[in-house]
C-alpha cells in the first residue's frame, strides 16, 4: 500500500510540474494577444480617426473655390486658434496668421493662382479658413 501512495504522490507531483509550463504558456499567450490588441487599437487611433477640431476635406467638396493644387487634406483648428491643412504627404500648411506665428509654413508651393485675375493673384483661402474656424468652436451639447 505504501508503494501505491508513493506512486500516487510521485504521479501528482509530476502532473503538477508538467502543468506549470502549460499554465505559463497559456498566460504568455494571453499576454501576447492583449498586447497585440492594444497596439492595434492605438495604431488605428493614431492613423485613421479624425481628432477633435479636425476634418478631412477635398477639392471636389469646394469645387471652383478650392484654392490649392492639392486634391485633399486634413483641415485642423488647433487649441490656439491656428488653422492648418495637412497634405497627404504630411506637410501641415498655415492657413491663418496664428498658424504662421506658430511656425507652420505658408502654402505658397501649393496655392493656386486665380485665372480670372491679373498674374500673381492667388485664390482666396477664405473658404478653408471659415471652415477651419467652425472646427474651433465647441459643438453644442
Amino acid at each position: 500500500m505504501s508503494y501505491s501512495l508513493s506512486y500516487s504522490a510521485r504521479l501528482a507531483r509530476r502532473q503538477a510540474r508538467d502543468d506549470l509550463p502549460q499554465r505559463r504558456r497559456t498566460l504568455l499567450g494571453l499576454a501576447i494577444v492583449a498586447a497585440s490588441l492594444l497596439l492595434s487599437a492605438s495604431l488605428l487611433l493614431a492613423a485613421g480617426l479624425p481628432k477633435a477640431g479636425q476634418q478631412h476635406v477635398t477639392a471636389i467638396e469646394y469645387g471652383s473655390e478650392w484654392p490649392l493644387t492639392l486634391s485633399e487634406g486634413d483641415l485642423a483648428c488647433h487649441d490656439n486658434g491656428a488653422i492648418t491643412l495637412k497634405s497627404t504627404e504630411g506637410t501641415e500648411y498655415a492657413l491663418n496668421d496664428k498658424a504662421l506665428g506658430q511656425g507652420y509654413p505658408a502654402p505658397l508651393a501649393v496655392w493656386k493662382y486665380d485665372e480670372n485675375m491679373a498674374s500673381g493673384v492667388n485664390l482666396p483661402l477664405t473658404p478653408l479658413i471659415q471652415h477651419g474656424a467652425q472646427l474651433c468652436r465647441p459643438k453644442p451639447a
